[in-house]
């Protein structure tokens, strides 16, 4: 996944792109970077306050201790206008907007906090939304789960506007490709908003021989990653496919061949050398309880232990063990894995 703090413009909407040549490192950090690039000022309505649960829920990882501290740290990232600060050390929607959906995913969230959010997505969400689609989307899902209508925000249109028609455009998807076109449908179903005709053919018709997705729709097999995929499984879902079908059976069978041999967890793919990062364990583990699949079982690399492992002692999450420092953005994946959830976040 993208760290959804960045705040760049995103590249042209081109299904073409080839990332085959690029080196692992920099192959990540273009998925980082345009799957969450989601970025800002317009009149935005004060949220309703709301306890959101997520659907469907497994038993949290941790209880008290590890995800407690999680949010204890996390809650330590939000200024005083209630932004969370991005790359650049200021308040950014895009990761506002995570650290909302991250806060309102445990029990019993923290209101103050959910609310000073909102207040800072008030002035600057609209104009974060109207970067793309995938914005719109993600922005879409943090209303729903901070209990308000997004259609009375133009939100819904703005992802229906994206949706393809089948005449135009040649991407076929709502935006860049399968991870914003999984978005949307997240954006959707959240708003309990009817999904246009072939929107999940779409995301279905782009999966890969191996059962997985690329970020940018890239055709090749090699192309497929673990976070792409988590989405897609979590958006087909949400949508009603059965998770018995075989689109999510392949889809598993080829996040089955991301899990770090050694440690457990997850890898963001499988083109130089399995080692895992927080960040895609936990959108690994937010698209096994969707599918209804144990996180903590062998067969799935016991995820739930590997997540768990990259927490440091000051509650946030390291990316991988090579880096130890406190992430923002692997903490604001790891916490809704954590408190056992997968989106969309709906309130009771």
């Amino acid at each position: 996944m993208r760290h959804p703090a960045a705040t760049i413009d995103p590249p042209a909407q081109s299904s073409g792109i080839s990332v085959s040549g690029v080196n692992r490192l920099t192959r990540f950090m273009l998925a980082l970077v345009i799957a969450f690039v989601l970025g800002g000022t317009a009149a935005f309505h004060a949220f309703a306050q709301a306890t959101p649960t997520a659907s469907p829920v497994a038993s949290p990882i941790a209880s008290g201790g590890g995800l407690d501290a999680a949010v204890a740290w996390l809650l330590t990232q939000q200024d005083a206008g209630g932004g969370f600060l991005g790359f650049t050390g200021e308040p950014d929607a895009g990761v506002t907007i995570d650290a909302v959906l991250a806060i309102a995913s445990v029990p019993n969230p923290d209101q103050a906090a959910l609310t000073a959010a909102a207040g800072f997505l008030i002035e600057h969400g609209l104009e974060y939304a109207a970067i793309g689609p995938g914005q719109a989307a993600k922005l879409t899902m943090a209303a729903v789960a901070l209990g308000q209508d997004p259609a009375q925000f133009g939100l819904i249109d703005s992802i229906l506007g994206a949706m393809p028609t089948g005449s135009e455009g040649e991407s076929g998807f709502c935006g860049f490709g399968p991870f914003d076109h999984a978005l949307c449908l997240l954006g959707l179903v959240a708003a309990d908003a009817e999904l246009p005709a072939g929107s999940l053919d779409a995301l279905i018709a782009a999966q890969l021989e191996d059962g997985g997705w690329s970020w940018d729709a890239n055709p090749e097999t090699a192309a497929s990653d673990s976070n792409t995929t988590a989405f897609a499984i979590q958006a087909l879902i949400a949508s009603g496919v059965d998770a018995a079908d075989p689109v999510i059976q392949n889809a598993l069978a080829y996040l089955a061949t991301v899990i770090d041999p050694e440690q457990g967890g997850f890898a963001y793919d499988d083109n130089f050398g399995l080692i895992a990062d927080a960040n895609s364990t936990g959108a690994v583990i937010h698209a096994l309880i969707a599918a209804g699949e144990d996180a903590s079982s062998d067969e799935w690399g016991r995820a739930t232990d590997a997540l768990a492992g990259f927490q440091n002692a000051s509650g946030a999450f390291r990316f991988q063990h090579e880096f130890p420092d406190d992430n923002l953005f692997a903490t604001v994946q790891a916490i809704p894995a954590m408190a056992g959830v997968a989106f969309p976040i709906i309130p009771e």
